[in-house]
């Protein structure tokens, strides 16, 4: 594997360790009992030259291979402690019968995304000989500047400074969490050791260098998770349709003690098996479509690498379960329409899209008063979501939010 590490400015980060880790796979988690551990292995290091770019031997194939899931893929983690704070990146990987390691075609195309995704943000690509090659970005965390988030009622405006499902409320059959372990600060503090920066995130640091593992809690079932956003006007009606496949992923929000939102982490693919959603709407309606998830609960424990000493990080992962079967819209307050993404059809016509590339949708989630994080939903939308408009006699106009409809965009509305 090669790549290169930077800070977000594009400045090479030399001299500095990355340390590659596979994860346990999707069916060694679901399979995980309550109060159970289960920890990532280390399989391959390098170094970085004075131009951030590094070269990874993996050290360990049998591990490697023995980590591939029921389809095949691995979960690889990159993390790299830097005087600019941390890298910690995911990302799924394959290896064919010819022993050469390649990236997941659908990870490649959400990091590719650039509608959704910042270039401050890490990411994997094809390199011309197929194997994997990554940008890994460090990342600073200010505490204070963390966003939160907020469960809004149908209609009203996100506050200032909190992440928002759009204009509706969060629906979650989840409760709080009564088991929570205790956070003991002074075994954590005579154990950490202290990062370059001291303000950034990942197991590594939340553990301060030593050995970190999962510990599974519970299972939390019924998330929605918002798809896509739909609204009709005075000349149109609208359709949806959701169908899950085995590329479609989730990623979830981990929260700190304070229960802001610190990094995305957590995936699961879709079942073997193809399941559809159909909805439609009438003229002037506003559908924002969701799907739910179930999930189960992974708190983030430490230990001592010479004592052996156990300890709870503070932090709790969400790692997706899969799709619950449910589905339902609710409304949102519709976007301001640029006259760049504007589209005129005529009348009598009808359209639709299903989007050729993955693609990401983000926004709130909650479980009881438990937590609140940052949702995103990754699905390749050429198996998976299609909107359409159909339009009377006098023709409409559509908009696209940060982009045309036929682009393949989230949010898209009838307008004047």
């Amino acid at each position: 594997m090669t790549g290169t590490l930077r800070t977000p400015s594009g400045e090479p980060i030399a001299d500095t360790l990355i340390t590659v880790s596979v994860e346990p796979t999707a069916e060694q988690l679901l399979a995980l009992p309550a109060g159970a551990e289960i920890e990532p292995t280390e399989v391959g290091w390098s170094w970085s030259f004075e131009d951030g770019t590094f070269y990874t031997w993996i050290a360990d194939p049998a591990t490697l291979l023995a980590a591939k899931d029921a389809d095949g893929l691995i979960s690889l983690v990159l993390t790299a402690p830097t005087d600019h704070g941390q890298v910690f990146y995911r990302s799924r990987v394959t290896i064919g019968d010819d022993g050469v390691m390649r990236p997941f075609a659908d990870d490649v195309a959400a990091d590719g995304d650039t509608e959704e995704r910042q270039s401050s943000l890490s990411a994997m690509e094809a390199a011309p000989n197929g194997r994997p090659e990554f940008d890994l970005v460090s990342t600073q965390v200010e505490p204070e500047e963390v966003t939160n988030t907020a469960a809004v009622e149908t209609g009203s405006q996100c506050p200032t400074g909190m992440i928002c499902a759009t204009g509706a409320p969060i629906e979650a059959t989840g409760t709080a969490r009564t088991d929570l372990p205790t956070y003991d600060a002074s075994v954590a503090a005579a154990n950490a050791q202290v990062s370059a920066s001291g303000k950034t995130y990942d197991p590594d640091v939340w553990c301060g260098g030593n050995h970190w593992m999962r510990k599974k809690s519970k299972d939390v079932i019924g998330a929605n998770v918002t798809v896509s956003d739909q609204a009709t006007g005075s000349h149109t009606t609208g359709t949806w349709e959701y169908r899950t496949s085995k590329n479609t992923s989730l990623e979830v929000g981990v929260t700190n003690r304070k229960g802001s939102l610190v990094t995305t982490l957590g995936m699961t693919k879709g079942a073997t098996t193809t399941a559809t959603i159909k909805g439609t709407i009438a003229k002037n309606t506003r559908a924002e479509w969701y799907v739910s998830y179930g999930f189960n609960m992974y708190d983030v424990w430490c230990q001592n690498r010479q004592t052996g000493a156990k300890w709870w990080s503070g932090y709790t992962e969400y790692r997706p379960k899969g799709f619950t079967g449910n589905s339902n819209r609710r409304l949102w307050t519709p976007f301001s329409c640029s006259a760049s993404y504007k589209n005129t059809i005529g009348g009598n016509m009808e359209i639709s899209v299903a989007k050729d590339k993955t693609s990401t949708y983000t926004g709130s989630f909650g479980f009881g008063n438990a937590v609140g994080g940052n949702l995103k939903l990754s699905q390749t939308w050429s198996s998976g979501v299609t909107v359409g408009y159909k339009g009377d006699s006098s023709g409409f106009n559509i908009c696209g939010y940060k982009g045309r409809w036929y682009t393949g965009v989230a949010k898209t509305r009838e307008v004047a």
